[in-house]
């Protein structure tokens, strides 16, 4: 992925999500975020995905769905309102794992979950590029 893409991404959080940019790891592949802390990686465009994290409990609140859609919509593109169902549905289906891992694939944006009620609880959400076509012959027998 060409780093303008990926600060054209840095650029549309910020204005999403209201988001700080915090700075960048050594190899600049990763993207830092506060006010709400959230990492941007930007390896290749198959691999260009947002992670949110929520620590109070193992439910967040109907603004933190809504924050880890508008992240999502940043990266992928995907309908906000499209990916907030999604992030919820993955994140029902995480709290019924054993593991409390799960993830959920749309057309353009693949979700991972986690979310634990142990030790109080955490939720853990990354929305990834999900490019089908990118894909065709690496997924594919």
């Amino acid at each position: 992925m060409g780093r303008s893409e990926c600060k054209d991404i840095t650029a549309r959080i910020v204005e999403e999500t209201g988001a700080q940019f915090a700075g960048y790891s050594t190899s600049g592949a990763n993207v830092f975020f506060k006010s709400p802390e959230m990492t941007l990686e930007c390896m290749t465009h198959r691999l260009t995905g947002v992670s949110i994290g929520w620590d109070q409990n193992a439910f967040p609140d109907n603004s933190w769905f809504s924050l880890a859609a508008k992240a999502g919509h940043a990266v992928t593109g995907v309908d906000p309102k499209e990916l907030k169902q999604s992030i919820r549905k993955c994140h029902r289906q995480a709290l019924k794992e054993t593991g409390g891992v799960t993830e959920l694939e749309t057309p353009n944006a693949k979700i991972e979950c986690q979310a634990l009620t142990r030790n109080g609880g955490c939720v853990f959400i990354s929305i990834w590029v999900n490019d089908y076509e990118a894909r065709k012959g690496i997924d594919e027998p």
